[in-house]
């Protein structure tokens, strides 16, 4: 028997185990959490403390950072003055400035507008900005649209008053029936004060341009230029304009430039209504007026003799022109450039029978549209062009293009010129025109089948002919008929774009008026040629070889040796005998591969 004391332990179930477990678990737990608290609170005072410590910085530094301002300012001035712009004289900066202002295509006012591009690069640089307040004249016009206030107008006549003799340029288009109307009103009211109203162009409705007219009567003898045009959405309803004796307006003897568009207009209105100097003239009808209409111009376009340019264009319509009365002729002695653009057929035969353009003149262009068809119309307009052309020298230098290879989408123009390098000045015409038939046109050549101008005899147009060059368009085999018959030609310049096209047909004698004649009646071609350049445009042209072959066999045929022929844009290589036939024809032979 053991004589060990006995030592009774307490009784411990199970379920207290798990829960003691627990317990020192969770205090586990606590301590960790609470010294991630204590950790997070250290990091925030830290921080706090650090920010406070760099706002005492800042705020020890603040006295110097108006001296850094400065500094960095002039700094970058310096920069900006060593670029190269900014070295150009001040007198050409102006002129870029204002240049950038100009918006010639009316369509495109909608998006873009002058006053905010004048804004825009008066914020670029201080070179620029300098040069904006250096140049009042760069601020001359203000551009009233429908949202401009008052203040802001007055805005304005405050730094025009400020600069004596400023003159004040109006542009308002499309403004509509609120501020915009007001504005206009407040700047004629200001204009006739100042006495500097000098340019203006209203664009608006109908109802706008009633009321704003009269207001130009009190300031009419200092304008300039007027332009008025009528919305487009209401061309097509305004006949004429108010009755009231605004023909102050237009007799102002200070008017040189007049500019009428999108009118209805009646009959007799320029000669009631007319301008006493204007030298410069452009009118808009829309629809293309009546006899009585037409026959008003004619009358008062005798009487313009100081004319220096004229623009007319007539929209469709197409009312009777015959005038039973013995027309006479319209000499315009001064007139420097014409331009006739006609959307009826019978317009442009009416005033070109009547006008006689002088020898002098520098610019000339002419455009025929419409639908239908028109071969008979196309055919006068032709000859009443060359007819009025008539006292101006013939051409040295054609170019014939069109502005677009896409299937009736191009225009096919012709664009004349006393020398290939003619600028369009006195004495050194540019005549350009185009009769557009738009049902006739292939695709992808933008040609017509039928183009007046070469059916109407060599006149003037190819009277004295020397060089032309066929660009964007193959023309067809008539137009090649007529330019073979031209006893000047000497140079030719064409674009290829089928193997068996217009002129390789007159060479090989075939399309002609007498092909099928006895070859000693057959017509001699070309009998001046001593250049010609084909352009393939195509590519690839695996049959330029063969054509180059094709042609300089024609002109063998033809008895027709050249100083120069000229393939460009060739895809194949040329050999030595392909080189060979060629040289027979010419003294010197370019074959230039496509890059």
């Amino acid at each position: 028997m053991s004589l060990a004391p006995v030592i009774t332990l307490p009784h411990t179930s199970p379920s207290q185990a798990a829960l003691d477990v627990e317990i020192v678990l969770l205090e586990k737990q606590l301590k960790t959490e609470t010294e991630k608290i204590d950790k997070r609170r250290r990091g925030v005072l830290s921080g706090i403390s650090k920010h406070l410590e760099g706002l005492r910085l800042w705020q020890d530094a603040f006295p110097t950072l108006p001296g850094s301002l400065v500094q960095l300012t002039d700094l970058k001035r310096r920069r900006n003055a060593l670029s190269p712009i900014s070295l150009l004289p001040a007198e050409l900066m102006s002129f870029i400035f204002s240049t950038s202002l100009l918006f010639l295509i009316d369509k495109y006012r909608r998006n873009v507008f002058p006053e905010v591009t004048r804004l825009s690069i008066s914020h670029v640089s201080h070179t620029w900005r300098e040069i904006a307040l250096a140049s009042p004249e760069l601020w001359r016009k203000v551009y009233i649209r429908g949202h401009t206030s008052l203040e802001y107008i007055d805005g304005y006549l405050r730094q025009w008053i400020s600069t004596p003799d400023l003159p004040i340029d109006v542009e308002a288009h499309e403004i509509g029936y609120g501020y915009g109307t007001a504005s206009v009103s407040h700047i004629f009211q200001a204009g006739v004060g100042l006495g500097r109203l000098r340019r203006i162009s209203l664009k608006a409705p109908k109802v706008l341009l009633d009321t704003l007219l009269p207001e130009l009567k009190a300031c009419s003898t200092t304008i300039e230029s007027l332009r008025l045009s009528l919305s487009e959405e209401e061309n097509k309803t305004y006949v004429g304009m108010p009755e009231p004796g605004y023909d102050s307006v237009f007799r102002s003897p200070s008017l040189n430039r007049l500019e009428l568009h999108n009118w209805i207009p009646p009959p007799n209105l320029l000669s009631k209504y007319r301008p006493i100097s204007p030298v410069h003239l452009e009118i808009s009808f829309y629809p293309s007026p009546a006899l009585d209409t037409i026959r008003s111009l004619f009358n008062y376009l005798e009487t313009t003799p100081q004319l220096i340019s004229l623009a007319l264009t007539f929209g469709r319509g197409d009312l009777s022109w015959k005038d039973d009365s013995t027309p006479t002729a319209i000499h315009l002695p001064s007139l420097e450039r014409l331009r006739l653009s006609s959307y009826s057929r019978s317009a442009l035969p009416a005033i070109l029978s009547r006008l006689r353009i002088p020898s002098h003149i520098g610019y000339l262009k002419l455009l025929a549209r419409w639908e239908g068809a028109v071969a008979p119309e196309a055919v006068k307009i032709a000859s009443a062009f060359q007819h009025a052309c008539a006292d101006i020298p013939s051409p040295e230098f054609l170019r014939v293009w069109t502005s677009s290879l896409k299937g009736g989408g191009g225009d096919i123009r012709i664009v004349a010129k006393r020398t290939e390098h003619s600028q369009g000045l006195l004495n050194d015409a540019i005549v350009d025109f185009a009769i557009i038939e738009p049902y006739e046109r292939r695709a992808l050549m933008g040609v017509t089948n039928t183009y007046p101008f070469y059916e109407s005899g060599l006149g003037w147009l190819f009277f004295n002919l020397r060089c032309i060059a066929v660009e964007h368009c193959a023309l067809p085999l008539h137009f090649w008929r007529a330019l073979a018959g031209v006893s000047t030609l000497e140079i030719i310049h064409y674009w290829v774009f089928q193997q068996d096209d217009g002129i390789s047909q007159i060479l090989r004698g075939e399309g002609g008026e007498n092909s099928n004649a006895a070859p000693s009646k057959k017509r001699v071609v070309f009998t001046a040629l001593r250049k010609v350049k084909a352009i393939f445009v195509r590519t690839p042209m695996f049959w330029d070889l063969d054509y180059a072959g094709e042609l300089t066999l024609a002109l063998q045929r033809k008895g027709i040796t050249l100083d120069s022929l000229e393939f460009d844009n060739c895809i194949s290589s040329i050999g030595s005998e392909c080189l060979t036939l060629l040289q027979s024809v010419a003294n010197q032979v370019v074959w230039a591969t496509a890059n």
